[in-house]
């Protein structure tokens, strides 16, 4: 008698404890959705990699904790994406309605390819002894240096380029060893190299 009331008593137990992980868990998202605002642009998760992980944060509860949290009650945790969590996170996927007009928006726009920079050397994120402020994570980046004869002066220009379609970013313009304005390159020559 006393084994059944035990194997029952620890099964509630269990219970509980999953109840307390997921109540947890289901508090700390949504607080979290809460206090955070993503610009659409920069949302990076799907449904299916948001599910994967959340299960990863299970995963590693379960391995940090294990002596509270049994594996069993881990691995009986489902993730519960709720459309807070999926419109915090989550990009909107493109409804099959509106491909029509995003094909002739992409057909009438013309697409550019700024010109290779023959002199410019590609260094490594490393290589840039500055702080620097780009629009995306510079792992989305390639950087160059690129030797520049202006006005019989020769200015070193540091530029990020994402990839041959987009514009060039201007880290930084030294002249002798000495950083200079962004202002220094007249608008014909940003025009030509595609710099912002």
């Amino acid at each position: 008698m006393s084994e059944v009331i035990k194997s029952v008593s620890q099964k509630r137990l269990n219970e509980l404890k999953r109840t307390v992980i997921t109540d947890a868990i289901d508090l700390v998202l949504n607080t979290i959705c809460d206090k955070v605002s993503i610009d659409e642009k920069d949302k990076s998760f799907t449904v299916k990699k948001l599910t994967k992980t959340i299960e990863l944060i299970y995963k590693l509860l379960g391995d940090l904790n294990n002596d509270q949290f049994p594996s069993e009650i881990i691995k009986s945790l489902k993730p519960h994406i709720t459309s807070k969590l999926n419109n915090t996170f989550c990009f909107k996927q493109p409804s099959k309605n509106n491909n029509s007009n995003k094909k002739s928006i992409f057909e009438s726009a013309p697409i550019i390819f700024y010109p290779n920079i023959q002199l410019a050397l590609e260094i490594s994120y490393k290589e840039i002894k500055k702080d620097i402020k780009l629009q995306k994570l510079p792992e989305h980046y390639h950087f160059f240096v690129f030797p520049l004869t202006m006005d019989d002066k020769e200015y070193i220009i540091t530029y990020a380029e994402e990839n041959k379609y987009s514009k060039r970013e201007i880290i930084e313009i030294l002249l002798d060893d000495v950083e200079v304005s962004k202002d220094v390159l007249p608008h014909e020559i940003k025009t030509k190299y595609g710099f912002i």
